[in-house]
């Protein structure tokens, strides 16, 4: 959804006004404070209490990153929503032609998984004809003044580790 507001242009969106920060006046009258509707879309969509999905596996900004990451490598990006516990799905053609060749699981470079669960991750995986991809996200460690976060993320670092059940026989 924010890749369609923001970097297609594609997308209009309204928030109700109730979750929109209050905005604090100082001397002269002036606002502060004062967001845009994208930077109120990010704010809701990065919120740890976001009451339009479950908590996530990963932070909104390292999916986002994630997303564009693999977007700009050509990849049609699909969430995931009937394999549980993973981000996307990637689909080298349109999802009507051909079936998602991997599917990803985002996680923070500072975070680790335990064998068992990434075990899991791949068994599931497999049984769906389909590779894993890990896609580790580190920030920038010194960040560049305030700025749009959106715009941040294209400074992230990813580093990706494919993971396959299938052996092939030569």
């Amino acid at each position: 959804m924010f890749f369609l507001l923001h970097g297609l242009g594609v997308l209009r969106v309204r928030i109700p006004k109730k979750f929109f920060e209050k905005t604090v006046l100082i001397e002269g009258g002036e606002e502060k404070n004062r967001k845009t509707p994208t930077h109120h879309l990010w704010d809701l969509l990065s919120s740890p209490s976001n009451p339009s999905s479950e908590p996530p596996l990963a932070p909104f900004h390292l999916r986002y990153a994630a997303y564009l990451y693999y977007r700009s490598r050509g990849w049609i990006v699909r969430p995931s929503l009937t394999l549980g516990g993973v981000d996307f799905l990637l689909y080298a053609e349109s999802p009507c032609l051909r079936h998602a060749a991997y599917v990803v699981i985002v996680m923070s470079a500072s975070n680790t998984r335990s064998a068992r669960d990434i075990a899991a991750h791949l068994r599931v995986t497999s049984s769906v004809a389909k590779r894993l991809i890990i896609a580790e996200i580190a920030a920038p460690t010194v960040e560049k003044g305030e700025g749009r976060p959106w715009e941040k993320v294209k400074n992230y670092t990813i580093e990706e580790t494919l993971l396959s059940r299938t052996t092939d026989l030569v």
